[in-house]
C-alpha cells in the first residue's frame, strides 16, 4: 500500500524506495542493530534490502525514517509495530518521535489493538514502548533469523482507548485535531498575525511573532484535563487553525476557544471541528457545561455558537491583546444535553 508522509519536529516518515537499499544494508550490517531484530538475516546484504523494499514493505505499512540526510531507520505498524534506528543515532529521541507519529496514524485508521515486542535485554526498545503506553502480554520464544536460535520475546500491546486517553487526537471528515509540533509555529504565527483573526482573540498580539506563538503553545499543552490548545489540520496535513478548552472555572464550566485561517471561512469547517470537539470534551472530561465568548462585532462567530447549541448568558466588555481598547463581548453557554 502507499503510505502517507508523516512529519515530526526532526524527522520525515516517508515511503521506502530502492535508493534506500544501501543505507538499510549499511545500518543493519551493524550487529548493534541487527541483534535486536527477529526477522532479518545476518550478515545482511543489499539483495536482502532490495527484497524487503520491493516484496515485503509494499504488503505492510512501513516508512523510511529520514532526518533530512537520508534514511536512518525504518518503522512499520502493520501487522505489528516494528522499528530500528541506525546505531550512532540512539539516545536522541528520534525513535520516540517516529513511534508517536506512526502510532497516531495507525489509530486514526483503526480501533484495533496494536501489538509489538522486544527481546528482554533490549532496554531501549522497551523504554520506547512503555513511553507509548504499551503493556506486557506474554513471554514467548521465537526464531531469530540472524542466529538461527529460539530466543525469548516479550510481547506487548496498546489499545486505541489507552492511546487516546493520554493524547488529544480527534478526526472529523475534513480535519484532524492534535498537538502542535515545532514545525507548526511559523504557520501558527502567520495565521494569528492576520488582523481578522488576532482582533477576535484575547491573548494574541498584533503582530504575533513566532517567539510569542511558541510561548502561547507551551503554556497550554494537553495534560489529560481542560486547559489546553491543539492544532486543527486539514486532512492534507496543513495547519489551518486552533481549538482549545480553558481550565474549569469556579462555576464548573471551561471556555471554548478557536480560530481558523480566513481562507477556510464559510466552508462549514469551523462547525464541523467545534461540534466534534465539544462532544469529545463532554465525554472525555465528564463536563456538564461549556461556555464561550465572542466580540459582538464578529457576528459570524455568534452564529456559529448558536448553531452549536450555545445560548446567550450576558453581555460585557472584553479585552484583546490586539486591541487598544475594550470591546463589547457576548458570553454564551451550552449544557451537555443541548
Amino acid at each position: 500500500m502507499t503510505v502517507p508522509v508523516l512529519r515530526t519536529s526532526d524527522l520525515t516518515l516517508r515511503p521506502l524506495g530502492l535508493t534506500d537499499a544501501s543505507a538499510i544494508t549499511l545500518a543493519i550490517a551493524n550487529w548493534d542493530v541487527s541483534q535486536w531484530l527477529s526477522a532479518v538475516p545476518y550478515p545482511y546484504t543489499i539483495d536482502d534490502a532490495e527484497y524487503f523494499i520491493t516484496q515485503i514493505a509494499p504488503k505492510d505499512t512501513v516508512w523510511a525514517i529520514d532526518d533530512g540526510t537520508g534514511l536512518i531507520g525504518v518503522i512499520g505498524v502493520k501487522p505489528d509495530l516494528g522499528y530500528w534506528l541506525r546505531g550512532d543515532l540512539h539516545g536522541r529521541g528520534y525513535m520516540t518521535q517516529a513511534a508517536e507519529a506512526a502510532i497516531a496514524w495507525y489509530f486514526s485508521q483503526s480501533d484495533t489493538d496494536l501489538h509489538s515486542g522486544h527481546f528482554p535485554d533490549n532496554v531501549g526498545s522497551r523504554a520506547v514502548l512503555l513511553k507509548m503506553g504499551f503493556t506486557d502480554t506474554d513471554l514467548d520464544r521465537v526464531l531469530q533469523a540472524s542466529t538461527g536460535k529460539k530466543v525469548p520475546l516479550q510481547h506487548m500491546a496498546l489499545s486505541a482507548t489507552a492511546w487516546r486517553a493520554k493524547r488529544f487526537y480527534l478526526k472529523t471528515k475534513r480535519t484532524v485535531m492534535r498537538a502542535f509540533v515545532p514545525t507548526d509555529i511559523a504557520r501558527l504565527s502567520q495565521i494569528g498575525s492576520n488582523p481578522k483573526v488576532a482582533r477576535m482573540l484575547m491573548s494574541v498580539t498584533l503582530p504575533w511573532p513566532q517567539e510569542k506563538a511558541q510561548t502561547w503553545v507551551s503554556k497550554a499543552l494537553y495534560a489529560g484535563k481542560p486547559g489546553f490548545r491543539v492544532g486543527v489540520y486539514h486532512h492534507d496535513g496543513d495547519l489551518i487553525g486552533m481549538i482549545g478548552l480553558g481550565p474549569v472555572q469556579s462555576n464548573g464550566a471551561p471556555s471554548l476557544m478557536y480560530f481558523l485561517d480566513p481562507r477556510h471561512w464559510g466552508q462549514g469547517i469551523a462547525t464541523e471541528m467545534a461540534d466534534a470537539f465539544i462532544v469529545e470534551c463532554y465525554n472525555r472530561f465528564g463536563l456538564n457545561r461549556i461556555e464561550a465568548g465572542y466580540f459582538i462585532e464578529n457576528p459570524a462567530s455568534g452564529r456559529l455558537l448558536e448553531k452549536l447549541g450555545f445560548t446567550t448568558m450576558f453581555d460585557t466588555m472584553g479585552a484583546s491583546a490586539a486591541r487598544a481598547d475594550m470591546a463589547p463581548e457576548r458570553i454564551m453557554g451550552r449544557d451537555r444535553d443541548a
